[in-house]
This record gives structure tokens, sequence and C-alpha cells, in this order.
């Protein structure tokens, strides 16, 4: 009896093994098993490859924003040409002393002179032009009293308020700026530094001669009498041209440019939800998806998962139950097909 029963169910399993269980039934099972597992984590990993063709616009599931590089780029390449050159003022000793030194020279050149002749010979070695009216001129101030006048009048000369630069128009850096003034940097008389901003116009140009000289004869009005003037120009210029007043200080501007990027915030672009994240059409032209593309809908599916699992919010816990009913939907299609 028992064998029997062992007979008739080794039977059963065989007919089941036989007709029920076959091979493409199997294989359909395990179809439907993987279908179901990809549909459950099909959400994970985005639908697109670079280099796909997009036809269709894709949608936000969620509004978020993400850093948009070239802009920020573009906004902080705009703070560093916004930002002025830096200049310093040259060494005194060359530019602004040297001339108040030569002025004195040709003093002593008029005073220690007993005859126009010993006073030529001195102008000639110094390379400036003498005449007799400016020798009577100096002759008449070897007293204390003209040499405290002609000491007054080196002393009216504004020679720190002339800005002699090598060349107005030079591109110091890169990126250029597009400031229309320099920014001086000078010794407070308190202590410290002290910054003026001088206007481009109010330059004068080392490269420019007929610049030069106007700012010799500024420099010369501040001596009365006209015989001294052609002689004051000449001193000027000597040094002017061999000189600028003021120099780029490439490492502070620099620092500054840098200073000035650093400064400005990263820019940002907001994708509203169901509002179009990429849109072939908006061109007219089917879309070729770009590596940069790629990367936003990245950061979209991150966003979209890390709303997901916000546990206290309303509206994230209705996106769960709709994504839930989705897949099992999706799995039950597979199942029965």
């Amino acid at each position: 009896m028992r064998q029997k029963r062992a007979l008739t169910s080794g039977t059963r399993w065989s007919y089941l093994m036989s007709h029920v269980l076959t091979w493409p039934v199997a294989v359909g099972a395990l179809f439907a098993v993987v279908a179901s597992m990809i549909a459950l984590v099909g959400e994970e990993t985005l639908p697109y490859s670079v280099g796909q063709r997009i036809h269709q616009p894709i949608y936000a599931e969620v509004t978020f924003r993400v850093r948009d590089a070239k802009q920020t780029a573009s906004v902080r390449e705009a703070a560093r040409t916004a930002t002025p050159d830096f200049f310093r003022l040259a060494d005194p000793a060359i530019t602004t002393e040297r001339i108040r030194k030569d002025l004195w020279r040709l003093y002593q050149a008029g005073a220690d002179s007993d005859g126009y002749e010993k006073f030529n010979q001195v102008m000639v070695d110094q390379g400036w032009e003498a005449n007799e009216g400016l020798y009577n001129r100096l002759r008449n101030l070897v007293d204390e009293t003209g040499r405290q006048r002609f000491e007054n009048w080196i002393n009216g000369m504004k020679l720190e308020s002339e800005y002699v630069v090598r060349d107005k128009l030079a591109e110091r850096r890169k990126p250029g700026t597009t400031a229309r003034f320099i920014r001086l940097i000078r010794n407070a008389k308190e202590g410290g530094e002290q910054v003026v901003d001088i206007p481009l116009n109010d330059l004068v140009s080392q490269a420019s001669e007929k610049e030069l000289e106007g700012s010799a004869k500024r420099l010369s009005t501040s001596f009365p009498y006209l015989e001294f003037r052609p002689v004051i120009e000449t001193i000027i210029l000597q040094t002017l041209r061999e000189q600028p007043t003021v120099l780029f200080d490439k490492e502070r501007t620099l620092a500054r440019m840098q200073a000035a990027a650093d400064q400005v915030e990263d820019v940002y672009v907001t994708y509203e939800k169901s509002q179009p994240i990429l849109n072939p059409h908006a061109s007219g032209e089917e879309n070729i998806l770009t590596n940069s593309q790629y990367e936003l809908l990245e950061q979209h599916r991150f966003e979209y998962l890390r709303f997901l699992a916000q546990k206290d919010n309303p509206e994230a816990a209705k996106l769960r139950k709709t994504r839930f009913l989705q897949r099992t939907g999706m799995m039950t299609l597979v199942a029965i097909f």
C-alpha cells in the first residue's frame, strides 16, 4: 500500500514537472523576477546616457537648484576685471627729490658764479640751456631773502600731484581692468597706508613726449619769472623721461583681483517642479545629451531621492505612495505577460 502511494505521489510530481513546470514557464518566472527587480531599483539609475538623442522634454519631479559653473566663472571674471590697477610711489630720491636737488643746483650755479661765462659753463655741464636773463635773475636772489623766495617757489611745485606712469594705455595684467582709475597706495602722515583713486585722465604717460612736456609746463608755473621756466622744464623732463613717479604694483593688484573673485557667491539655477529640465523643442532641434546635461539629470535624480527620504513631509509621503503603486502595477503587468 505504501509502495503504491509512493508510486502515485511520484507520478503526480513527475506529471507536475513535465506538464506544468515546463522550461518556458520556468524561464518566464525567472524573467518576471528579474523584471520585478529592475522595476524596484529602476528609479535609482538614469534611463539616459551621454550621446543619446532626446526627443521629448524631461520634466522636474521636484523643485531643485544646481550651481551654474559657467555663470559663476563669468561673474567672478567680471569681479576681476572691475578691480583697478594698484600703484605705489616710486622712490622719491630718483623722482621728486631729484628734481628739487637739481633746482637747488641751478640756484647754486647762479650764486657761485662771478660772471656769466662761468655760469654758462656750469649749465652746459649739466645739460641745461643758459641765457643772461636767467643769470641776472639768479644773481638777484643770492641774499637770504632771495634764497627764501627760491625755496618757496620749489615748495610750491606740486610734484607729488603729477602721476607719471610708463604707459597709461598698457594692459598690465590679464584680464585687463574696466576701471577708469588707478588705486595709488601711499604712506599716510600718521602712519600706515593711504589709498588714493586717480582718474586715468589725470595720469601722465611716460611714453608720450607731449604729455611729459605738459606736465613740466604745469610744474614750472610756480616760478613767477618767465626767464626761469625753460630751464625748469628741462630739469623736470630730464627726470621724468628716465623714471615714472608711480609704479604698477603687480603683486598687490593680482591679490586684490583674487580677493574680489573669492567674494563672489556661487550662481545657482532653480528648476521648478513640473517644468522642463531639458527641452529639445525650445531650440527647434533634437538634443544630443551632453556630459553637462547628464550631470544635471543626475543632480535632479539625487534631489528627487533625497526628497522622497523625508519622513515628515506629507508631499514626500504622497509621492512615495504613488511611486509604490506604480512599481506594483509594473510588477503585476510583468507577471501577467
